[in-house]
């Protein structure tokens, strides 16, 4: 993720909250990193369910798959 727009769109979030309210640079970056962390691991989740279907191009239903499996692991740690 490209840090100029992640930061435009950072602001344009936080200001819809509230518009007096400003951000420290670390905790812009802490949020991009956060970010780009949770992208990797969710298109590489995708990519392992197209994977195991024997194909390179991910579809629509790798996504749906990836994302029902990592809910099923974050409510197996909360437990």
């Amino acid at each position: 993720i490209r840090k100029g727009p992640f930061k435009d769109l950072v602001r344009d979030i936080v200001l819809g909250f509230h518009p007096y309210l400003r951000m420290q640079a670390s905790a812009v970056q802490a949020l991009h990193e956060a970010g780009d962390a949770w992208l990797k691991d969710m298109l590489g989740g995708v990519y392992l369910c197209a994977a195991h279907d024997g194909r390179v191009s991910v579809k629509l239903d790798d996504y749906k798959v990836a994302k029902r499996v990592s809910k099923r692991e974050w409510t197996a740690f909360a437990k």
